[in-house]
């Protein structure tokens, strides 16, 4: 019975002590809930771009000593392991240069526009971008397959696409350059080396040409043929010109048999038309006087044709 009434006592004890700090906890609970959600709205969102690459297993993944091919001997191919070309293939993903090449493609300016407000010297600019893009990237490898998952953070989702696709674009270049053939670049070398006796051999024979005065007998037939159709242009072009010469003489010489000796400046006929116009627009202006005043724009007209009719009839 005293173990009991212990207990129950214990079990009243605990509830008292949860009634007297009641108002406490809900308020530490309540100041908690307010600071995590100001501290989430405060927060710059971050937008997360995800991109998968598929690793294909082709001949740039097979060796052959390079030696042993300068000398055209064949040997067997000897493969790269799976875990080693996925490995290759992250850390040039992860390359400082590559990213290097990606922030200058897009412009560090727009890319972390907060750095470079901070920064002008463009070395330090470039590897505080390439600091930041590398932490915000992200290059896995999904077990058990040949795929490669590329993972970049950025606050601005176009930003972060462009970014992907740049990284992406690049790194196939990145990939070529890496894995370039040496039979290839045995047979470029080749193919410039070739190209660099032909042009010394074109120089020397053209030298060669000159020094003993030999004139390929192509060249100088094809020359003779242009000079040959240029004055066939000229002598065809002068033919023409005098056939249009020829044709405007004879016109001018029938104008001129048609045009009389004496020509009549001055007709009578023409002289009486004035006149008749004249005393026609004299009794115009006696007729608007008897309704106008001597200075209305109506009896100024008038008086303006009978001056200029007086001046044709003096000439």
């Amino acid at each position: 019975m005293e173990q009991s009434k212990d207990g129950n006592n214990s079990l009243k004890d605990l509830i008292k002590l949860f009634k007297r700090h009641l108002r406490g906890m809900i308020v530490v609970f309540l100041v908690t809930v307010v600071v995590v959600a100001l501290w989430t709205f405060l927060q710059t969102p971050v937008y997360q771009v995800n991109s998968r690459i598929m690793v294909k297993y082709g001949r740039e993944y097979v060796y052959r000593p390079v030696d042993l091919l300068l000398k055209g001997d064949v040997q067997p191919l000897l493969a790269f392991n799976r875990d080693e070309v996925i490995n290759t293939e992250i850390e040039i993903f992860h390359s400082s240069e590559l990213i290097s090449e990606v922030i200058r493609t897009l412009g560090a300016q727009k890319i972390y526009p907060k750095i470079a407000q901070n920064e002008d010297d463009q070395e330090r600019l470039l590897a505080r971008c390439v600091d930041k893009f590398k932490k915000n990237l992200e290059v896995t490898h999904i077990k058990g397959s040949g795929v490669i998952r590329v993972t970049f953070d950025h606050p601005d989702p176009d930003i972060a696409v462009k970014a992907v696709d740049a990284l992406e674009e690049l790194f196939k270049k990145r990939h070529l350059e890496v894995f370039k053939s040496p039979r290839i670049a045995f047979l470029e070398k080749q193919l410039a080396l070739y190209k660099e006796k032909l042009i010394d051999s074109r120089k020397k024979f053209e030298e060669y040409k000159q020094k003993n005065h030999i004139v390929s007998l192509d060249d100088e037939k094809r020359l003779l043929l242009q000079e040959y159709s240029r004055i066939h242009s000229l002598i065809m072009e002068g033919k023409g010109r005098e056939a249009q010469l020829a044709h405007k003489i004879a016109s001018l010489e029938k104008q001129l048999r048609t045009i009389p000796q004496n020509i009549t400046l001055f007709q009578e006929e023409h002289i009486d038309n004035a006149k008749a116009q004249l005393l026609n627009l004299e009794l115009q202006e006696r007729d608007l006087l008897q309704r106008y005043k001597p200075d209305s724009r109506p009896v100024r007209n008038v008086r303006e044709k009978i001056r200029l009719t007086k001046e044709y009839l003096a000439k």
